[in-house]
């Protein structure tokens, strides 16, 4: 809508020019425009087959009909894997499985196998089985609203942690405590060697993008009485404050020697610092 008030704006200036004249036509809810003749700065006339026109000499902006939105993935087991739009999705396109791709850190995929559409803004992947401590990359395309809009692309990528078929599934929680500082909360006693890997944990921001973590440490009881010995404090490289962070934590296991792993991804937003 914004493009095309933009648009009826630019022609209404460019046609009190002389060297301008343009034909406009409405086709439904899409407004063409085309130049007819046009002159460049020694006032020669240029004609439309030298613009890149979409049809037929018109010029066509910029599509409004793309979903805006990045769907969030949340592993359940080590063939399963949900994946949660903010908005109500097509059925249809939902349960193609050729509409996600999923990767490894190698590019190898992981195979889609079947597709449910569990609610209107979630839908269940069951996956071959995943390599615990995998990092997968989720690629979702040509999936649509119930509007018939299609996912942009570049808001169509999400990733997860991967679920060893042994692993037990724990839930935990994150607080950013300060520009270079996070606080992850297990709902477990931790081992402590597991736990103090740095290498354990993988935070990337929306694009993609690592955020270092350069040492873990378990939480003393005098630091956090009621979680000192279910949480870690990361040492991160500096945050981007209002960036919105995902962490996946593999590999760390509590004290009875079993691996724990989330089944959803944990995310909070990047801090700046104190002044």
């Amino acid at each position: 809508m914004y493009k095309k008030i933009i648009l009826v704006m630019c022609i209404i200036i460019l046609s009190l020019m002389p060297q301008y004249s343009f034909a406009t036509e409405i086709n439904t809810d899409i407004m063409w425009l085309r130049l007819i003749r046009l002159q460049d700065e020694a006032f020669n006339f240029i004609g439309t087959e030298n613009l890149k026109d979409d049809k037929d000499g018109y010029v066509k902006p910029e599509s409004d009909d793309y979903l805006r939105v990045m769907p969030t993935a949340e592993v359940k087991e080590y063939d399963t894997v949900d994946i949660t739009f903010n908005i109500a999705i097509d059925k249809i396109s939902a349960e193609v499985k050729d509409n996600y791709i999923i990767k490894d850190i190698k590019g190898n995929c992981l195979d889609v196998k079947e597709v449910h559409l569990i609610t209107d803004k979630l839908v269940r992947l069951i996956t071959g089985p995943q390599i615990s401590g995998e990092l997968y990359t989720v690629t979702v395309k040509e999936v649509q609203s119930i509007e018939g809009l299609v996912i942009q692309e570049g808001n169509n990528i999400t990733k997860f942690g991967g679920l060893g078929s042994g692993t037990i599934v724990n839930r935990y929680d994150c607080i950013p405590v300060s520009n270079t500082k996070v606080q992850i909360i297990f709902n477990d006693v931790l081992d402590k060697e597991t736990a103090e890997n740095n290498q354990n944990y993988i935070i990337y921001d929306r694009l993609g993008n690592n955020l270092q973590v350069y040492d873990a440490k378990v939480v003393s009881v005098d630091e956090d009485q009621e979680y000192y010995d279910k949480s870690v404090y990361l040492i991160t490289s500096q945050q981007t404050p209002g960036e919105l962070y995902t962490i996946s934590a593999t590999n760390v296991m509590n004290i009875n020697g079993e691996d724990i792993s989330s089944n959803k991804s944990i995310m909070f937003g990047g801090i700046g610092k104190k002044r």
